[in-house]
């Protein structure tokens, strides 16, 4: 590996490598007007210029367009305040950065040898296999973090201190997907809790010509205290994310329509009750300490749930394993259940 110095020119450079790889649906679906304003503050924040001249003498396009390029480009995570100056002369973005000069390049270099490191990871891997090994390094490493610390909405955290949020995660997640040139975005809407709902951000993924929601925060939080990495929201489509997800604007990337989950990826999704039996009776026999499903929608999961309950107590009691006490864990909004042996 070639060590790079640890310059502020360095850290510019790299960043606005990393920038150009960054796929950019906003900008792909912007006006004339608002791609050439959307260029100027990418030139301008991938230079950390103070004073961006705007080419067209429209505050409220060039409001927009600064807004797309930060959504297109979560590593233009430095941008501080943004004012307008508007005269008849023009409009010019008057642009405070929330790093200085050091702290600029502490944290680029921070975040470059994380993205490097994970990259190199997946250098020989197929974008199906990319996807899973990503996914699998943010459940198992990232810790999602409940504090005040306004930080953990920027992705430089999570690569810096393995902490964050939803936006922090799903922002981290793009940066590492644009270095492996696999076209993605962050989609931001609302999560579905019990008899609540906050604001929430995941990704949508292009797989093998299709878009699907991954939603790698999820994941994490189901997957906490635990050595089981779920996989309840990888690789959904519309219909399945909308059972707890909400959000309104996909732009020109609709998601799949046809249901192609990991869990039918894996043959572990079940129409069959029979089926299913084989499968935990398999499950039990091999002594595995947990196993995982899904199972068909329904409005009444509940019932489902103690259904399958009481199919697991039928099968341990057929094996040595009778005496086990066993645990469940049940995500009725995407039905999926996770069954471990203690």
């Amino acid at each position: 590996m070639t060590t790079m110095e640890h310059t502020y020119e360095n850290a510019l450079a790299w960043r606005r490598k990393q920038s150009r790889r960054a796929w950019r649906p906003f900008f792909r679906s912007a006006s004339a007007d608002e791609k050439k304003c959307y260029e100027a503050v990418w030139e301008g924040l991938t230079r950390r210029d103070a004073v961006i001249p705007m080419p067209v003498n429209d505050p409220a396009i060039a409001e927009k367009a600064l807004h797309q390029c930060l959504d297109d480009d979560p590593v233009l995570f430095d941008t501080g305040p943004i004012e307008l100056a508007i005269s008849a002369a023009g409009t010019n973005m008057l642009v405070t950065y929330a790093m200085d000069e050091q702290q600029f390049t502490d944290t680029i270099m921070a975040v470059r040898n994380a993205v490097t490191q994970l990259k190199r990871a997946c250098r020989n891997k197929s974008r199906s296999d990319s996807i899973r090994y990503l996914h699998d390094y943010f459940v198992q490493n990232i810790r999602y973090d409940r504090s005040d610390d306004p930080a953990v909405h920027e992705a430089w955290l999570v690569f810096k201190e393995h902490r964050g949020v939803c936006d922090g995660i799903s922002k981290a997640v793009k940066i590492l997907l644009d270095s492996c040139h696999i076209p993605s975005r962050i989609i931001k809407g609302k999560s579905q809790g019990e008899g609540h709902e906050d604001g929430h951000a995941w990704n949508l993924i292009e797989e093998n010509g299709t878009w699907y929601h991954y939603d790698f925060t999820f994941d994490n939080t189901l997957s906490e205290g635990s050595e089981d990495i779920h996989y309840d929201y990888y690789r959904l489509s519309e219909s399945q994310i909308r059972r707890d997800h909400e959000y309104t604007d996909v732009l020109s990337v609709p998601p799949a329509a046809q249901e192609d989950d990991w869990f039918r990826q894996n043959n572990c999704y079940f129409t069959s009750k029979k089926k299913l039996r084989e499968y935990i009776r398999s499950c039990m026999n091999s002594h595995r300490k947990s196993f995982t499903f899904r199972l068909p929608y329904t409005k009444d999961p509940l019932v489902t749930r103690d259904s399958i309950c009481t199919l697991v107590k039928e099968e341990l009691e057929k094996t040595v394993l009778f005496t086990t006490v066993y645990s469940v864990s049940f995500n009725e909004r995407q039905m999926v259940m996770m069954i471990r042996l203690q």
